[in-house]
């Protein structure tokens, strides 16, 4: 998560002076377990940049859930691209960094299953 807050930040700080600062929005898309399938939702246009982070609970390996996190967050962004979201998304796998409510090693939590979705308008 600290990848995507400095470079959020970046783009924030590149916005001319003259024009409103950027805001940002944050979004989560949920999955159930060892599963990349979601179902498209509402997806809003017009973002300056867009970053998808994919998570996984702590049920299986690190290198395994390192690779599920991937497969989610490309899943949200390919389904960002058919909703007709443009330009660039930056895609970060965290796996089992950064859980939604803290668990032991090995402990299914539905809620730490997700990808968030952060909007730089």
């Amino acid at each position: 998560m600290a990848e995507v807050d400095a470079a959020m930040k970046e783009k924030m700080m590149a916005a001319p002076a003259k024009k409103k600062a950027p805001t940002k929005e944050s979004h989560m898309v949920y999955f159930a377990f060892n599963s990349s399938a979601m179902a498209p939702s509402s997806i809003k246009k017009g973002a300056k940049a867009t970053f998808v982070i994919g998570h996984t609970d702590a049920s299986g390996s690190d290198s395994y859930n390192k690779a599920l996190a991937d497969k989610r967050a490309n899943a949200v962004i390919s389904a960002l691209r058919k909703a007709g979201v443009k330009g660039s998304i930056s895609m970060v796998a965290a796996g089992e960094r950064d859980f939604a409510v803290k668990t032991k090693d090995g402990m299914k939590k539905g809620v730490n299953r997700r990808v968030e979705i952060a909007i730089l308008r």
